[in-house]
């Protein structure tokens, strides 16, 4: 099911927005088990587990992140998902990338 990693991605996302690394965390990682190659559900993988001090795991996967052309810099990110939020949620893409920060995504 192509449709399902969106879904866990989403989820995912709605979770750090709401404050719950751990949800966050769990559905990144069920997104990554069904298409391991979905670079968004590393993203919010990434920042979850950064914020719950998985230090290593944050770093993991931002080096995944890297490899991807479309999210190997919060530059790239940026570009890549703005004209999908609504504006209304920019500050929250904008915690994102800060979070993506700390954990060491270059800025470009």
């Amino acid at each position: 099911e192509p449709l399902r990693v969106i879904w866990h991605a989403v989820r995912a996302e709605a979770s750090l927005a709401t404050g719950d690394p751990l949800g966050a965390l769990e559905e990144a990682q069920r997104g990554m088990a069904v298409n391991p190659s979905y670079a968004q559900t590393y993203v919010a993988g990434a920042a979850a587990a950064w914020r719950l001090g998985a230090v290593e795991q944050a770093q993991e996967w931002i080096a995944t992140l890297r490899q991807h052309p479309a999210f190997c810099s919060l530059e790239a990110i940026r570009v890549t998902t703005v004209r999908t939020y609504d504006p209304s949620a920019i500050g929250q893409l904008e915690q994102l990338l800060a979070t993506l920060r700390e954990a060491g995504l270059p800025a470009e």
